[in-house]
């Protein structure tokens, strides 16, 4: 091993147990007092129940849950990205324990955000910058609250995730081959898995950062390789994507409801003081946003100066000007500034809150922290200290903002109820924008299994795909069955197919002959999203052959050269 080589690797020793240290640190409140509340959990452990229960009975792609909504049951889970509800069902299969599973989780994300930001930095600065560029975007407020406050776990997680697809596309613009072309395309897929619209605000500043950056000459090639990366995302991912492409129009989420009122993107804006009324910036606790947003640029627009205003600017230009460009991005989609393009392109209507770009100025942020910090330092020792001080300054009062203003005022569901909690959430109401557009609340009220009109009923079999039952003579017509009307659901009885509708109140009507029958109905997945699966499979698989070849190929090698220096 070269020097060099061990310098670095002995110096990363050092800085990545710190930043696994700071990520158990940051969640030292969670694994004491509980989970922090928000307005989104239920969902997200109604999410995490059903990917669990599939994993214990070994089935790996739950199409839907049938238990929730008193056991009419809903399809959210086939349109909210999965990976993060992965990796918090894994957990309590080890733990035994969903309050402990999610604090390791928690951990996990804060650690893999820090590390991609480090790695990511390391590409072109020292290894103390690159340390302290990951641990400002660890503790950044608008981090810290998507888990403490907002309970915006999948975009938590997407963050953790969002800082490799920057480090793969500068390796990847640096040298072309197979290991990064790769790597970017598996990190894009593990963002698309993780959260929608992390991964599409993440395309958009990943595209900026691409397009500045390329070499101009070559500037084809790169971008075809770029390409060939995302493909690959969409590849690993498609067995998620292809049913939100083709199916999403089934659920409510895809109606106006849920890009107006409380998901009114006017109402969602960072920097937003003189853009709302002052009520409505009270009732949204819209100060508190604002407040992120201005600890934020605290954090960040010093080392931004310290960059482009110092002779340490002709060194890596050409990278921080792209990163520049996507911090600048960030800021101009989470304010007023960007509220006529809101208006006019009903796509980003979508992501609901213009806020949540703030993803992009944290990540940008921690870079231009890394860019800046031999500068930072240097300035220490020169008439332009005050400067220097006060940007330490600044970083010590987001510090002190997060434990205080975040943390401190998390409200917890106790580590001692907390697995009660999530187990009845199992037939809880799920969120409405979940479900199907044909479900009514009125079905509620009857929850009989099958209700047949003057037929006698015995119910055979109940499971999450099928349900069976035995039909008596009698009238012709429907029977009614206490589940949600999904497309997927099919029925059959003597050999033949029986259409299957919805009622008024969106429950599965059954059209049956007036003989005795037994009618089977069941759950049947579209070919195109059989085959999406199973390309999605051949990918990883894929994946998984070019590393193991990559890592034999280079253990060869390593014996190899040892050898040969022994023979020497």
């Amino acid at each position: 091993m070269h020097l060099s080589r061990l310098e670095e690797f002995m110096k990363a020793r050092i800085s990545i147990p710190l930043i696994l240290l700071t990520a158990l640190a940051l969640t030292i409140p969670i694994f004491l007092n509980g989970v922090p509340k928000g307005n989104d959990l239920q969902q997200h452990f109604q999410f995490a129940l059903t990917v669990f229960d599939s994993l214990r009975t070994g089935e790996l792609l739950p199409a839907l849950s049938s238990t929730t909504n008193s056991g009419f049951g809903d399809v959210g889970v086939r349109f909210y990205p999965p990976l993060s509800y992965y990796v918090l069902a894994v957990f309590r299969l080890i733990t035994g324990s969903w309050h402990d599973a999610s604090a390791l989780a928690f951990s996990l994300w804060f650690f893999a955000g820090g590390l991609g930001i480090y790695l990511w930095s390391r590409e072109y600065f020292s290894d103390a910058a690159a340390l302290a560029g990951a641990l400002i975007y660890m503790i950044a407020p608008y981090h810290v609250n998507e888990i403490y406050n907002a309970s915006f776990f999948a975009e938590f997680a997407g963050v953790g995730v969002l800082p490799f697809s920057f480090l793969f596309v500068s390796r990847l613009l640096k040298k072309s081959n197979a290991v990064n072309i790769i790597g970017l395309g598996v990190s894009v897929g593990l963002l698309i898995l993780t959260h929608l619209p992390t991964a599409i605000i993440g395309s958009a500043g990943l595209l900026v950062f691409a397009l500045i950056s390329l070499p101009r000459p070559g500037a084809l090639k790169a971008s075809a390789t770029l390409a060939g990366s995302a493909a690959i995302g969409l590849l690993l991912s498609a067995f998620y994507w292809v049913k939100v492409v083709t199916e999403l129009p089934y659920v409510n989420h895809a109606g106006s409801e849920f890009v107006a009122r409380a998901y009114d993107f006017r109402l969602n804006f960072a920097a937003s003081y003189f853009y709302v009324s002052a009520d409505v910036y009270n009732d949204r606790f819209l100060w508190f946003s604002d407040l992120m947003f201005l600890v934020a640029v605290g954090l960040f627009v010093p080392s931004l100066l310290f960059c482009f205003f110092s002779r340490f600017r002709d060194q890596n230009r050409t990278v921080l000007k792209a990163v520049a460009a996507v911090f600048f991005l960030g800021v101009f989609f989470a304010t007023p500034l960007s509220s006529f393009v809101w208006e006019h392109v009903s796509f980003l209507q979508r992501i609901q809150f213009p806020f949540r770009w703030m993803v992009l100025i944290n990540a940008s942020g921690a870079f231009i922290v890394a860019a800046g910090f031999r500068q930072l330092v240097s300035t220490y020792s020169s008439r332009s200290r005050p400067l220097a001080l006060l940007a330490s300054g600044l970083m010590l009062i987001a510090l002190a903002f997060t434990a205080t203003q975040v943390i401190r005022p998390a409200m917890f569901i106790p580590k001692e109820g907390f697995d009660s909690y999530v187990a009845g959430l199992s037939d809880k109401e799920s969120y409405r924008c979940w479900w199907a557009v044909w479900a009514q609340d009125s079905a509620l009220l009857n929850k009989e299994q099958v209700t047949a009109v003057d037929r006698t009923v015995s119910v055979t079999n109940w499971n999450r795909y099928e349900k069976s039952f035995e039909l008596g003579p009698g009238g012709s017509g429907s029977v009614r069955l206490a589940m949600f009307y999904y497309p997927n659901w099919k029925a059959e009885g003597n050999g033949q197919a029986f259409p299957v509708t919805a009622d008024s109140d969106g429950t599965i009507l059954v059209q049956v002959p007036s003989t005795a029958v037994n009618v089977r109905v069941y759950f049947e997945e579209l070919p195109l999203v059989m085959a999406s699966v199973i390309v999605s499979v051949l990918a990883w698989l894929a994946i998984f052959a070019a590393f193991a070849i990559f890592f034999i190929r280079r253990s060869v090698n390593y014996v190899n050269s040892n050898s040969n220096r022994k023979l020497i």
